[in-house]
C-alpha cells in the first residue's frame, strides 16, 4: 500500500479488508506520507506516525518485520512543502536539495534523537500475516 492509507477515512475497516485478503504469512508494505502537504485525491484524511502503524498493525494481528520513519531534517520537510514551486524554475530544485541535505547534516550534528525521528517525510513499515 503505497500512499493510500492517508486517503481512506474508516482506517480500521480497510486495514480489516487486508487482512481478510492476504494469504497467511504474506508480507504487508506500506508507506505513507508525514510531513508532506495536503494532496487531495479525492480526499486527505489523516498522518500516521511509525508508532501508531506499528500499534495498529499488532493490533490487526499483524507482525511488524520492519518499520522506519525517513527524513534527514527541518530543511527537507520544507523542500517537500514547496517542490512543487521551485521545480518550475530549471535547476533550482536539485541546487536547493543539494543545499538542504548539508545543512540537515550539519543541524543532525547537535541534536541527540535522529532527524527522520523528529522531522519524517514519510512512513514505511513491513509487516507479515
Amino acid at each position: 500500500i503505497f500512499n493510500v492509507i492517508e486517503h481512506i477515512f474508516d482506517t480500521n475497516n480497510a486495514l480489516d479488508e487486508i487482512n481478510k485478503l492476504l494469504k497467511k504469512n504474506a508480507k504487508l508494505i506500506l508507506s505513507t506520507p508525514f510531513l508532506y502537504r495536503y494532496h487531495s485525491a479525492p480526499n486527505d484524511y489523516l498522518r500516521f506516525t511509525e508508532n501508531f502503524l506499528n500499534k495498529i498493525l499488532t493490533k490487526k494481528k499483524f507482525k511488524i518485520l520492519h518499520s522506519k520513519s525517513c527524513g534527514t531534517g527541518p530543511l527537507l520537510a520544507c523542500y517537500a512543502m514547496i517542490f512543487d514551486y521551485i521545480k518550475i524554475v530549471p535547476l533550482l530544485a536539485p541546487i536547493t536539495l543539494f543545499h538542504v541535505f548539508i545543512l540537515d547534516y550539519l543541524i543532525s550534528l547537535f541534536q541527540k534523537t535522529e532527524m527522520c525521528k523528529i522531522y519524517p517525510i514519510c512512513v514505511i513499515v513491513e509487516a507479515k500475516k
